[in-house]
C-alpha cells in the first residue's frame, strides 16, 4: 500500500535571459539564435547554422577583482561572425604580428 499522497500544484513562471538573435559588430549580418530542437525551440549561443555545429567566436576583455569572499568583474566584448573573422579579423591580426593559437578537441 502506497504512502505517497501527490497533488498538482502551479509554480509562478520565472524570468530568464536568453539570447534569440546576434548581429556581427563588424559587416551587420545577422542570425536568429532559436532552433528547432527535440521538438522545441532552444536558444544557441553561436554561429552554427545545423543542430550540432559548433561555430564560437569570442573576443573580449575582462577585468575586475577575485576575493575569496566573492568578486566583481566588467567584461568587453564584440560580436564577430565566422566570415568577418576569416577575411577581416584573422588577417588583421597575423598583420600585427600575432599568430593564433590552434587546438583540437575530440570527445
Amino acid at each position: 500500500m502506497s504512502r505517497k499522497t501527490e497533488t498538482r500544484r502551479e509554480v509562478a513562471p520565472r524570468e530568464y535571459k536568453a539570447t534569440v538573435e546576434i548581429a556581427c559588430d563588424l559587416c551587420g549580418a545577422k542570425r536568429s539564435q532559436m532552433m528547432e530542437s527535440g521538438g522545441g525551440m532552444v536558444a544557441r549561443d553561436d554561429w552554427g547554422k545545423e543542430r550540432f555545429d559548433v561555430n564560437e567566436i569570442t573576443i573580449e576583455h575582462k577585468t575586475g577583482m577575485s576575493y575569496p569572499e566573492g568578486g566583481d568583474s566588467i567584461t568587453t566584448a564584440f560580436d564577430v561572425c565566422p566570415a568577418c573573422w576569416d577575411t577581416k579579423l584573422l588577417p588583421w591580426m597575423k598583420s600585427q604580428g600575432a599568430e593564433p593559437h590552434v587546438t583540437s578537441s575530440d570527445w
